[in-house]
């Protein structure tokens, strides 16, 4: 598996049908997604549970809200499985080329990064 998106979530139950409509229309496929709660209190995982029972995707929650960016992203580094870990936040929502741009960027030699617009 080429990319592991990880999303940081921390009650952003709104954005999350358009970001899903854009992880699952992504044009390149070779990814998995780890969402990773920060003790979202927002319906979040029933969100989940009610509308993707069979989600291939994966969803990690903090008990209680950390308000620490990097242990929340660190709960999806532990379970990716990609070789490259890509970060975004649960209020973004990638362009449907998004990894397909990164796939002709990425070697090992490189470190890409950046924010949105």
């Amino acid at each position: 598996m080429k990319f592991s998106i990880i999303v940081a979530l921390y009650n952003q139950l709104k954005y999350l049908p358009k970001l899903i409509e854009s992880l699952e229309n992504q044009t390149f496929k070779d990814f998995e997604v780890h969402f990773c709660s920060d003790g979202c209190d927002d319906g979040t995982k029933e969100f989940f549970e009610k509308n993707y029972p069979n989600f291939e995707w994966q969803y990690h929650r903090l008990r209680n809200n950390t308000g620490n960016l990097a242990k929340n992203f660190n709960q999806g580094i532990k379970k990716a499985k990609g070789e490259y870990c890509v970060f975004i936040a649960g209020d973004s929502f990638p362009e449907l080329n998004y990894l397909e741009v990164l796939d002709q960027w990425v070697n090992p030699d490189k470190l890409i990064c950046g924010i949105r617009v």
